[in-house]
């Protein structure tokens, strides 16, 4: 889904990308490295960083996961002279468009809530997670003409989805 298409137009040099890695309190998956994948934090630690300004946004999901973008690693990616990439929800990215009134959201679109589901299943996903993810999808759904632009990730049409939002990308980088 949004992960693998932010991955691979990071891959794509010309766009001269930065994926942003974010921070969250959630469980550290087998295979998952810390500030390579997410910096991971209590909900202590994250609640104390929010107070501090630690980030350019930051979201509660489920009542009890925090996800959030450091600032530090924003200012890493503009020193590198690269664009940045933020692989957020509809919270974080209405909190970042106040903020910077340049960005341009993507909002990546499953192809129906029941497709959705299927891809959590084949996952591996609890009944439990599923149930939460696609109560979360809903709202997020409803905020999607708020965005820039819309791109529907169609089963088994992944390539088609990256094409599409790397030409946006493209596009969008040549009026700057």
């Amino acid at each position: 889904g949004k992960e693998s298409i932010t991955n691979a137009v990071v891959r794509i040099r010309s766009l001269n990308l930065k994926k942003i890695v974010t921070a969250t309190t959630r469980e550290r998956r087998p295979r998952e490295i810390s500030g390579k994948h997410f910096y991971f934090f209590t909900p202590e630690e994250f609640q104390s960083k929010i107070k501090r300004n630690f980030f350019l946004e930051w979201a509660v999901h489920s009542g009890e996961r925090y996800y959030g973008t450091p600032m530090r690693e924003i200012r890493l990616a503009r020193t590198e002279q690269k664009h940045i990439v933020l692989n957020i929800d509809v919270q974080g990215a209405a909190q970042v468009v106040l903020k910077d009134k340049s960005a341009i959201r993507i909002f990546i679109k499953p192809e129906s809530l029941q497709i959705l589901r299927k891809r959590m299943v084949r996952a591996g996903f609890s009944k439990d997670q599923i149930a939460a993810r696609l109560e979360d999808a809903k709202k997020e759904l409803k905020e999607a003409g708020k965005y820039d632009f819309v791109v529907v990730n169609k089963e088994g049409k992944l390539k088609k989805a990256i094409e599409r939002v790397a030409g946006i990308i493209k596009k969008e980088l040549q009026t700057l």
